[in-house]
């Protein structure tokens, strides 16, 4: 039941962005989780790390990666590659 509203949600948010940032369909991970089994949750969080990664998208100016309904408001503020590069604090100096 979750899934399906999950994945109602997603096309739908999907459908409003620009077709430059649409992306394709997620894909459900293969396998489930077995009680106490160590390696399938370790498996489990790789997968899901994998897929995570692979909706992000990269910003034209900077290369930072974002989900595609928060590339549009990194860009308003987006300096260029010089954005990337976060000033380092002076806390203990």
């Amino acid at each position: 039941m979750h899934e399906q509203q999950c994945l109602r949600k997603w096309r739908r948010e999907n459908d409003k962005l620009p077709d430059s940032q649409q992306q394709e369909e997620p894909i459900k991970p293969p396998g489930s989780l077995a009680d106490d089994d160590v390696a399938s949750l370790i498996e489990l969080g790789d997968t899901a790390w994998e897929s995570h990664l692979q909706q992000l998208v990269p910003c034209p100016r900077c290369s930072r990666t974002f989900f595609p309904d928060r590339l549009e408001v990194h860009e308003r503020s987006c300096k260029g590659p010089s954005c990337s590069r976060r000033p380092r604090s002076n806390k203990g100096a």
